[in-house]
């Protein structure tokens, strides 16, 4: 009897079409069993078999497939893939879940699944139309008709009724976003735990990487009950006879997600989650005296994303002063200029001052974002109807289908396909996905070209993806000249496909946090070799990008010394010192970043000194 199956025994370009290894103790397959791309026959049975490795999703053009008699506990999402399959046997096994994927399977016509550990099946089972028999007997936690096995009528009737339970579904919650943002020790993190203490149903998501707080993103979910408004006036209406049984608007449950962004240069890149449909907290310290800009920088950025944003300030630290008329005076008198500066163009809500330590205020702030995030959603008809059970499936499909994949992105086809399972055509499909790029389960970047076909169903991927560049040891010619050659990056990526890699740099341009350089004839300060690097994508060398200039990897300050050490008064002969006065009432983010990046592409300057204190 075999036991284990060489890896070797499966080699590229393999045209195997029928292999039987059934009736043996295999209790792994390799993963180079995705080489048989083109076989057509695969029995399993019988084995020891408790997990199928996802490179078999390769396997797809599949007409049998049997693992019967093996200890798999799921049917992978990844089935979804073998659109050629007749017939499927599954049965003997201890399977406790179904991918709703397999509605995909419109070919299938042959399904069992008799003797596992089913309580429940999809309904997008309903959507396999050339099933002729379903076999589910013998699954103790399953009930009615449904737990039989089925053909002909039986089958077509128990085929429309999980068709119909599809469109009955109940719809799912409102959601909205609490985007808190701040720099670290600012009392942000500390904000939220006490804001949420007294939020019901709460449901943490763990942190991507827990030992490095620098990079990623910690959401928290506190479902919230927000009083009706209209159950309100009504409650204080004189009822008439004929009203009295009339039914009050009942209280709405609101799935509240709390973004909290961690790290400190790294917060340059949570400007690709401004989404929309949030309230963003900034969150301050209150003796800080460099607050001022590091809210402006918040501001900014919010407003670069996002259409009319709602902005709520918040102080911490109130216990650090000891006259509280003061500390009202401040903050007012600080919003009051942000208004002035920004007005028509941001919604400040009323300032808070509070004290995590203290408890100061914490109860009349989650009272007053209660109010406001009810009235935010009144105020938006989008976000005021609750979510079909159509959009429920699509956010399972989405969650589902991210858990299968190393790399969390998809194309517009893939997003088609998981529309298409969730009786969504084309428009409709698009719609969804702006809905839940607003509500930040995904990253649907559908007005820049370049990413149209870049859909990132993980948004804590990206994140901790692009903050490698901020957070990696780059060495110090680096991080004095904020250049970061191509070579560098490839090396910093090299986890991910090289395809991949264009993405991110054109994301990274469009959203202003990296400029890339390309044209340069003396590229001499952008490696040793002028010779472009062998490892460069070939993607990379047609735009000729040589390197990418990240201005938030410079030192903060002008370092002194060496300014002092090239630029003397009077110029020395020979020299011509070049000076440009700006007066704006408003300069937009990364400004001063475009006018660098413009002149080392047009001019190829040797760089001596470069800092980031007004370029970012």
């Amino acid at each position: 009897m075999i036991k284990c199956i060489p890896p070797a025994l499966f080699r590229t370009g393999f045209r195997l079409r029928n292999l039987d290894l059934s009736q043996n103790q295999i209790t792994q397959l390799p993963s180079t069993i995705g080489h048989l791309s083109a076989i057509d026959v695969l029995k399993l049975h019988n084995n020891l078999i408790n997990n199928l490795p996802p490179s078999m999703a390769k396997c797809n053009q599949l007409y049998l497939l049997d693992i019967s008699g093996n200890q798999l506990r799921e049917v992978p999402f990844w089935f979804c893939g073998y659109t050629r399959l007749n017939t499927l046997k599954l049965n003997k096994n201890n399977i406790t879940q179904i991918t709703s994927a397999i509605g995909y399977l419109t070919t299938l016509m042959n399904l069992e699944l008799s003797e596992n550990d089913l309580n429940s099946i999809p309904a997008t089972m309903g959507l396999m139309s050339s099933l002729k028999t379903l076999d589910l007997s013998q699954n103790s936690k399953l009930e009615g008709d449904i737990s039989k096995h089925l053909e002909s009528k039986q089958l077509t009737e128990a085929l429309n009724n999980l068709k119909l339970e599809m469109n009955n579904r109940r719809n799912g919650a409102i959601r909205m976003k609490l985007v808190v943002l701040g720099q670290d020790h600012s009392g942000r993190t500390a904000l939220i735990n006490c804001l949420r203490s007294k939020w019901t149903d709460e449901k943490k998501a763990e942190r991507k990487d827990k030992k490095d707080p620098l990079i990623g993103i910690e959401i928290t979910s506190s479902n919230i009950i927000l009083p009706n408004q209209k159950k309100k006036e009504k409650s204080h209406q004189k009822k008439e006879k004929d009203k009295q049984k009339e039914k009050l608007p009942l209280d709405r449950t609101v799935q509240l997600d709390i973004w909290d962004f961690s790290g400190q240069t790294v917060n340059y890149a949570s400007q690709f989650f401004l989404t929309g449909w949030s309230i963003y907290l900034l969150v301050y310290k209150l003796n800080d005296p460099q607050a001022k800009a590091k809210i402006e920088f918040w501001i900014n950025s919010i407003k670069v994303n996002t259409s009319n944003p709602t902005i709520l300030l918040v102080a911490t630290h109130h216990d650090s002063l000891n006259n509280s008329e003061k500390v009202n005076e401040q903050i007012t008198q600080f919003c009051h200029v942000l208004t002035e500066r920004h007005k028509m163009t941001v919604k400040f809500l009323h300032p808070w001052a509070v004290s995590c330590t203290e408890g100061h205020n914490i109860d009349d702030l989650r009272n007053y974002l209660i109010s406001q995030i009810n009235k935010y959603i009144n105020e938006t008809k989008e976000l005021a109807q609750e979510p079909s059970h159509a959009y429920v499936l699509f956010e399972q499909l989405v969650k589902e289908y991210r858990s299968n994949l190393s790399i969390p992105v998809i194309s517009q086809n893939d997003l088609q396909r998981l529309g298409a399972l969730c009786q969504l055509d084309l428009n409709n499909t698009r719609t969804a996905a702006r809905y839940f790029h607003k509500a930040g389960v995904l990253l649907f970047y559908e007005k820049i070209k370049e990413l149209r076909d870049f859909l990132v169903l993980d948004p804590k991927w990206l994140f901790g993806v692009l903050a490698t560049l901020f957070t990696n040891s780059l060495n110090r010619e680096v991080k004095e000249k904020g250049i970061l050659n191509i070579k560098l990056l490839t090396e910093i990526w090299k986890n991910y496909p090289q395809d991949i890699h264009n993405k991110l740099i054109s994301l990274l341009e469009k959203f202003q946090i990296a400029f890339p350089v390309k044209d340069i004839p003396n590229s001499a300060f952008l490696w040793s070799d002028p010779t472009p690097p062998s490892s460069m994508p070939s993607s990379l060398m047609k735009k000729q990008i040589q390197a990418l200039f990240i201005p938030v990897l410079l030192h903060k300050e002008s370092p002194d010394e060496s300014l002092q050490q090239y630029w003397t008064f009077p110029a020395p002969k020979g020299h011509l010192y070049l000076f440009r006065s700006f007066q704006a009432s408003f300069l937009p983010t990364g400004l001063f970043a475009q006018i660098i990046t413009k002149i080392l592409q047009t001019y190829s300057p040797k760089i001596l000194v470069l800092w980031r204190h007004n370029c970012n």
